[in-house]
């Protein structure tokens, strides 16, 4: 579920504020949207410095109509980029949300010896981040599980080697199979 909010850096009759409620919201809901509208465009330094990364920064100075320009132009940011989520793999990397075209993605594997870090092996980058590759499996349906430590994306794969159970793919190194996952592999691999 996409959630979005909208923030004064002050907040009248209250103890706590825009920041520290934004700081709350990025630490549980780490995918959310932050567009502050406020008074105090000042404070932008605090809002770096607690690594919040809202969406917009409006100022309540300006007029009514660029305000109104600025709020509909981030929902249809907003709105664009739910339109494409399903298209992109997205992981958490020191606090920022990173997302990954699908149909760049080879790989994505446990690494060997921290099975609480996954390593996403794509076209344009190569990432090591905290994750469940469970998580991942269940998140993407479109990516297959060949093995207990990887999940491969079928339309990258070059190559099939049931011998040696191992794929093989153009832009990365190869990928083992479990011998279980072969007659369902070559079967997929097959109808594509």
């Amino acid at each position: 579920m996409q959630r979005f909010f909208f923030l004064d850096i002050e907040i009248a009759n209250s103890t706590i504020s825009g920041i520290d409620l934004a700081t709350f919201i990025r630490a549980h809901v780490p995918a959310a949207d932050i567009i502050f509208v406020t008074n105090h465009p000042e404070s932008a330094l605090l809002i770096v410095t607690n690594k919040i990364m809202p969406l917009d920064l409006i100022q309540k100075d300006l007029s009514a109509d660029t305000c109104a320009a600025m709020i509909h132009q981030d929902l249809l940011d907003i709105a664009q980029r739910l339109t494409h989520a399903e298209d992109q793999v997205t992981y958490t990397l020191a606090g920022i949300i990173h997302a990954v075209d699908l149909a760049e993605i080879s790989y994505l594997m446990t690494v060997p010896g921290d099975p609480g870090t996954l390593r996403l092996i794509s076209d344009h980058e190569t990432a090591e981040f905290h994750g469940n590759l469970n998580d991942y499996e269940t998140r993407y349906p479109q990516l297959f599980r060949c093995h207990k430590s990887f999940l491969v994306n079928l339309a990258k794969v070059s190559a099939f080697d049931a011998k040696k159970r191992q794929l093989t793919f153009a832009e990365a190194a190869p990928a083992d199979v479990s011998f279980r996952k072969v007659a369902s592999l070559r079967k997929q691999l097959l109808e594509r």
